[in-house]
């Protein structure tokens, strides 16, 4: 869209459609046939599944079996209302990461826009995962990527000391919160205006009309 070019929208196209009939498991609307009763699995094949969902989604593109993938990534939710069951924090599994909360977040309150399947329970998980997320803001205004843990992703500027703040997890933890409060509008976080940069990413609300 950036650079109105046919060729990537037509590429686009074919991976869409590729993705819709390969590898991807009917019963439980996520890609590979691992076993989601178990929550590590579980865990693991949601968050791959969130890294094409956001695809779908931009483009208009129903997601396929979703009332299936719905139920997956209820699934997914843990005692405290994050989505972690250890993929990233073993020692204290259910402490999640900013990243295994949005990759449940994010596609519960993408879903439900179009289709009234769970809806009560959809709006319940992502209620009380908002009361979880904020759990993870430091005093210092920022959020942790896993409470009570250091965390550094990719450079050495974006790395979060033990319980401080840092750019990486506010990122993911406020846009998390933008996304409930939007799929939620009476909840407390619907009352702020959410503000979503238009692209095919994490960052947008609104879906595309036409495609290129």
């Amino acid at each position: 869209d950036f650079h109105n070019d046919p060729r990537a929208g037509r590429a686009v196209v074919v991976l869409l459609e590729w993705l819709a009939t390969h590898h991807l498991n009917q019963a439980t609307g996520v890609w590979d046939d691992v076993d989601i009763t178990d929550p590590i699995w579980r865990s693991h094949a949601v968050q791959a599944a969130y890294h094409w969902w956001p695809l779908f989604f931009y483009d208009g593109v129903p997601v396929p079996h979703i009332e299936r993938a719905i139920d997956t990534v209820l699934a997914t939710q843990n005692p405290l209302g994050g989505f972690g069951w250890g993929v990233h924090n073993p020692a204290e599994p259910f402490m999640s990461s900013a990243c295994e909360d949005i990759d449940s977040i994010h596609p519960l309150c993408r879903m439900m826009q179009v289709t009234e399947y769970r809806r009560a329970d959809i709006e319940a998980a992502l209620a009380k995962a908002a009361d979880w997320v904020l759990t993870n803001q430091m005093p210092d205004g920022g959020f942790v990527f896993v409470r009570g843990l250091p965390f550094e992703y990719g450079h050495t500027e974006l790395r979060g000391e033990r319980n401080s703040g840092a750019m990486f997890p506010t990122w993911f933890r406020l846009l998390s919160l933008a996304l409930i409060g939007t799929a939620l509008p009476w909840h407390p976080l619907g009352r702020v205006h959410w503000r979503f940069v238009r692209c095919s990413g994490m960052q947008f609300w609104g879906r595309r009309e036409n495609r290129i």
